[in-house]
C-alpha cells in the first residue's frame, strides 16, 4: 500500500513486487486452500471496467454485489467526514443501473451500514475493555 500511495506503482504493480503475485491471485489461492465454494470464489472476480448492465444470472449478480460492496466500503469509512461525493457518483455510474440503485437508495444504504459499523465497533471496543479488565 505504501508503494501505491507514493504514486510510484499501481496497486497491482506494488503487490506483484512485494508479494510476487496480485492480490486477486493471492485471494483466490487462499480461498481454494480454505475450501471456499467456487461460486463464492467466482463472485470475487472483477467485472469489466465500465458501467455495468443488469446481471444475466445469479453468478453475475454475486460478482456485481461483491464488487459494489468493496467499492462502497470507503463511503462507510468516510461517512462522518465531510468528504466530497465524487466516489458515490463513480459508484452510481458503475453500479446504479445494474443493481437498480439511485442516489437516495445509495445514501440510505451507506447511512445504515455506517450506523451498524459504528455499533459493532463500539461493542468490540467494550468487549476488549472487559477482556483487559478481566486479565488484570
Amino acid at each position: 500500500m505504501e508503494l501505491a500511495n507514493q504514486g510510484t506503482h499501481t496497486q497491482a504493480q506494488a503487490s506483484i513486487q512485494v508479494l510476487g503475485c496480485s492480490f486477486d491471485t493471492l485471494t483466490e489461492i487462499a480461498m481454494r486452500q480454505w475450501l471456499i465454494p467456487d461460486s463464492i470464489i467466482n463472485a470475487m472476480k472483477l467485472m469489466p471496467a465500465r458501467a455495468l448492465k443488469p446481471p444475466r444470472n445469479r453468478q453475475e449478480w454475486m460478482q456485481q454485489v461483491a464488487e459494489f460492496s468493496e467499492s462502497s466500503a470507503q463511503l462507510i469509512f468516510d461517512y462522518d467526514k465531510s468528504a466530497d461525493n465524487s466516489l458515490d457518483k463513480l459508484i452510481l455510474n458503475r453500479f446504479g443501473i445494474a443493481l437498480n440503485l439511485d442516489k437516495t437508495q445509495l445514501d440510505t444504504l451507506i447511512t445504515q451500514a455506517a450506523e451498524k459499523a459504528r455499533v459493532l465497533g463500539n461493542q468490540a471496543h467494550l468487549q476488549s475493555l472487559v477482556l483487559v479488565k478481566n486479565k488484570y
